[in-house]
């Protein structure tokens, strides 16, 4: 293999790598200070060049090759977890010790990827802290791999990171080497969402969500004013929404254990119906606390929008059902609720007829007296 490198800063030790006299990458010079003098190099290479090595094995490449490092770009629904980019890293050959008190033991090729929290994007339905401990305990359980990390909840100029590692087969060419590892990542990233996710369902009310791309963000706003109009309820709790491809799970947390998580579905499914109702505006200027208006208000801005990038786009379907968010639901979180006679929920505000959900009768003026702005609860909004 035609492989070299060419030091550019001598005082920074780094320069160019070069493949059949082509430049591939940066290098890093790490010449020992010992006898015997051995200039050892690192390379980072970028994702498109390792095709060019296709047909080698790392056992091909020269022994004074230290390591070589590849720069991976998560996909956009990994970005709900991680930052853009991570660092796979190859440590090479045993015997590229880089100090005359090391084994051939200390140098055991591996591979290891260093992950990076987003920290400013992070929307899931658990901490930092809970998918760090897990992911670390996942990986300590699989023989195949290990992992190490900090599960640390810290501001975010605080750098918190994962590193995954496995061995590195000496056999295997470059790029089976760099699939692998990417499969590790994204296997354990799944096993830990799911583990963490269905525990946090137990807890929580979840409602999956497949609205239309040109309508997704107008949508998504709505949902945010839930949690106010459950506090204007008197009901107190937290709320995410993670989008993931053309999904959108909205999950609510009630800050009370002893809350019942089915008043929280009843809410839910009256807030999701509300833009569908065209006396609502109305009947709210019947009454004068401000949590009314607010809402009457949040539900008028959605109404508006929806008609207006319907108009927009020419669509002949914009009618009062197309404004109705429960449309869009994939999940719907009060789905178990079917009962053979008719019940009433939550003190009498909503009626579900047999076997039907659709069939919701609201009695909407009750609602809107049930309502009332806690002053001091509300006086950081």
């Amino acid at each position: 293999m035609n492989l070299t490198h060419q030091l550019y800063d001598y005082n920074l030790k780094s320069g160019a790598c070069f493949f059949n006299n082509e430049i591939v990458g940066k290098s890093y010079s790490h010449k020992t200070t010992w006898e015997p003098y051995v200039d050892f190099f690192s390379i980072d290479l970028d994702l498109e060049i390792i095709d060019e090595f296709d047909g080698y094995k790392l056992k091909d490449f020269p022994h004074n090759v230290r390591e070589i490092r590849i720069l991976h770009d998560f996909d956009e629904q990994m970005l709900n977890w991680f930052d853009k980019s991570c660092w796979i890293s190859l440590k090479m050959r045993k015997t590229m010790s880089l100090s005359p008190y090391e084994t051939d033991e200390d140098h055991n090729p591996s591979m290891t990827a260093t992950l990076s929290f987003n920290l400013n994007n992070w929307h899931n339905p658990y901490t930092v802290k809970e998918y760090a401990t897990e992911f670390i305990n996942y990986s300590r359980r699989d023989q195949d791999k290990s992992s190490q990390g900090t599960p640390y909840t810290g501001p975010a100029e605080y750098l918190t990171i994962l590193v995954i590692s496995t061995d590195l087969y000496m056999d295997e060419e470059l790029k089976v080497s760099y699939n692998r590892i990417i499969n590790l990542i994204h296997k354990t990233h799944e096993a830990v969402n799911e583990s963490l996710g269905s525990k946090t369902f137990q807890e929580s009310v979840a409602t999956q969500f497949s609205f239309p791309e040109h309508i997704n963000e107008v949508c998504v706003q709505y949902l945010a004013y839930f949690t106010k109009f459950l506090s204007d309820l008197g009901i107190e709790t937290e709320s995410t929404i993670v989008t993931q491809a053309s999904n959108v799970l909205f999950t609510i947390f009630p800050l009370d254990e002893n809350q019942a998580l089915e008043q929280i579905r009843e809410a839910l499914t009256i807030y999701l119906n509300m833009p569908g109702v065209t006396e609502l505006e109305s009947l709210a200027y019947e009454f004068s606390d401000v949590s009314v208006k607010q809402l009457a208000a949040t539900v008028y801005h959605l109404k508006s929008q929806l008609l207006l990038i319907n108009a927009e786009l020419e669509l002949k379907n914009a009618t009062i059902e197309t404004l109705k968010l429960s449309n869009y639901q994939l999940t719907l979180s009060n789905k178990e609720s079917e009962t053979k006679n008719e019940e009433s929920l939550f003190g009498g505000v909503v009626k579900i007829d047999e076997l039907e959900w659709k069939g919701i009768k609201i009695n909407w003026a009750e609602i809107f007296r049930k309502l009332k702005r806690n002053n001091k609860r509300s006086k950081g909004d």
